[in-house]
């Protein structure tokens, strides 16, 4: 009766732990500055990293990366 009780906790601890979903993302930097080439990264296990838009803006020149979730 022990062993069997201790192979369903094994099984039950196991069911659980693999449900962990990874996230991962494509995060795109551009630019209107000449010469700027574009860049693209792959991050992986970061959901909140992968969500949306940032510009940033200085003297007539914006840096613009967007990530999107995969």
């Amino acid at each position: 009766m022990k062993k069997t009780l201790l192979i369903i906790a094994v099984i039950a601890i196991s069911a659980l732990t693999s449900c962990k979903k990874t996230y991962s993302c494509t995060c795109t930097t551009s630019s209107n500055m000449q010469g700027f080439m574009p860049t693209t990264v792959t991050v992986t296990d970061a959901k909140e990293k992968c969500a949306g838009e940032s510009t940033s803006t200085a003297g007539g020149m914006s840096i613009t990366t967007k990530c999107v979730s995969k």
